[in-house]
């Protein structure tokens, strides 16, 4: 049982294999929101027709997606969160927040200069500093 076609699969060639596979062992799929049971007769004719929609919304999120951040870049402005270290958020727009950026650019000249010092290691001697996440 699946909850509905666009759950099972994004892509109609693989709904039809994945069903069709699963029915060579005798066992069908019932798509619950959909009302689609792949060993009826027109089980295989709706399937096709409900993957080939949630492809297609599939595919329409993604240029939306696409279309706003390219929007956003054009505008200046910065998406996603606000969880930057060495910057702070305001308005969309990056600032420098001099106290962080200065700590980043010391685990930069760390990490680019010292061949034996990994990201644990790193993490380690911040942790010694007193240097931890935001979160904490």
């Amino acid at each position: 049982m699946a909850k509905e076609v666009s759950r099972f699969s994004r892509d109609t060639i693989d709904s039809l294999l994945y069903t069709r596979k699963l029915l060579e062992y005798d066992v069908c799929v019932y798509f619950l929101s959909d009302n689609i049971i792949t060993a009826s007769n027109d089980g295989e004719l709706r399937l096709t027709i409900m993957s080939s929609m949630a492809q297609d919304e599939v595919r329409k999120i993604s240029e939306r997606t696409k279309f706003g951040f390219k929007r956003a870049i054009e505008k200046g402005t910065v998406l996603g969160t606000n969880n930057i270290w060495g910057y702070t958020k305001n308005n969309g727009k990056l600032e420098i927040d001099e106290k962080e950026a200065n700590l980043v650019r010391q685990i930069f000249n760390i990490y680019a200069n010292d061949s034996k010092i990994g990201l644990k290691k790193l993490s380690m001697y911040l942790q010694e500093k007193g240097y931890y996440n935001r979160n904490r």
